[in-house]
């Protein structure tokens, strides 16, 4: 049975666990107490979840979870056409809080609920918000004690807020803030003047995703990865760990831009484009270029869209990185060339020559793309 639960576990979606389940009788018990993984996801079934009527989408989901006995993984994962009845949310979430590790949630009730209160105290390890609300977290909120992992998408909070939730987070490690909707203490939002001040001490691993912001400052003991995609930030801090081993600073722009203690970084990920083409201002950058020396980082990743100046930058990054082993290029090509661009490409290949031949002992592997977007293999990868 076990065997089968594990079988069906893997499914995972709600209508493929449910033919499934009828085949025959072990299959249905197996359904019933083995099932560990459940999705209500309208990605996996658009026509479905949109053309049933909210009532009997909420009664299809009801009978669905109410018959399982185990389910530590759920997905509910709705688009804004259904706006659900708080008292059915609440009481599926009531039905499995004692046994979920992971919960992955974007579901819009009437009134609005507190996901963070109904699933508070239990052995959470995994929680996914999206497009909700949180207001008034209290200093002392400690109701997590399991939890290693949050993710908050366009979810609306304040800066307090935001630091008093992570406190009530004892073990977490993973921090995931993909467009959130940074908020003042009078609930204004006005992302120029609201600095983002984040104190978390167990952090290892920090992604941040279309965030913008006047100020972002993280203070932590143990951070070990920062992935910063799309994102632009008046100044950008990172102070006192010694611990970061990467860095990733994808399509993303700060005119200040301060790791401090960065001796340990072993990978450093640098791709900016610009939309003025042709011109790459490198002076914007002088703050990238750290105080001390980054003699563990090995591998540098490093972009353009623009040719000036472009392999004056990559010399003065790897003066600062003594034993990089291998340097990936990446870049783009547009899709229509002109006399012009040939002329500054064949310029641009001369520098890149003339730069390797000083560092030839380091690896080079240089992507072109006409279509970074899509083909770069750091796009951007979402969960819900």
């Amino acid at each position: 049975m076990e065997v089968i639960g594990k079988i069906l576990s893997r499914v995972g979606v709600e209508r493929d666990v449910l033919i499934a389940s009828l085949t025959c009788r072990k299959w249905r018990e197996a359904y019933r107490k083995h099932l560990h993984t459940l999705s209500f996801n309208v990605a996996h079934d658009s026509r479905v979840y949109c053309d049933l009527p909210t009532a009997d989408l909420e009664a299809l989901i009801a009978k669905t979870l109410f018959q399982t006995s185990g389910v530590k993984r759920l997905s509910i994962l709705m688009n804004s056409k259904h706006k659900f009845s708080s008292g059915s949310i609440v009481g599926w979430l009531f039905f499995v809080r004692e046994t979920l590790l992971e919960l992955f949630y974007k579901v819009s009730t009437s009134p609005s609920i507190n996901v963070l209160d109904i699933c508070g105290g239990q052995r959470l390890e995994t929680l996914s918000l999206c497009e909700c609300t949180i207001k008034g977290v209290e200093p002392n909120f400690q109701r997590f004690p399991c939890l290693t992992s949050l993710s908050l998408r366009r979810v609306s909070i304040s800066a307090e807020d935001l630091n008093s939730l992570l406190l009530a987070f004892p073990k977490l490690e993973r921090l995931e803030l993909s467009n959130p909707i940074i908020r003042a203490i009078n609930d204004a939002v006005d992302s120029v003047n609201i600095t983002i001040k984040l104190r978390c001490p167990t952090i290892k691993s920090l992604i941040l995703k279309d965030v913008d912001q006047s100020k972002f400052i993280l203070e932590n003991g143990c951070i070990e990865c920062v992935d910063v995609n799309h994102c632009y930030f008046g100044s950008f801090k990172v102070s006192g760990s010694n611990s970061s081993r990467h860095f990733k600073f994808f399509k993303s722009k700060a005119h200040l831009l301060d790791i401090e203690e960065g001796d340990n970084l072993e990978l450093w990920i640098l791709i900016k484009f610009l939309r003025v083409p042709h011109r790459l201002d490198i002076w914007q950058y002088f703050c990238v270029f750290p105080t001390a020396y980054m003699e563990n980082l090995v591998l540098l990743e490093i972009g353009w869209d623009s040719f000036d100046g472009f392999w004056d930058l990559v010399e003065k990054v790897l003066k600062y990185c003594p034993n990089v082993r291998k340097l990936i290029v990446h870049g783009t090509i547009p899709k229509r060339q002109d006399d012009e661009f040939f002329e500054l490409f064949g310029q641009h290949t001369t520098s890149m020559v003339e730069t390797m031949r000083k560092y030839h002992h380091i690896e080079v592997q240089i992507l072109y793309s006409s279509d970074f977007y899509s083909s770069n293999p750091l796009t951007d990868r979402w969960l819900l």
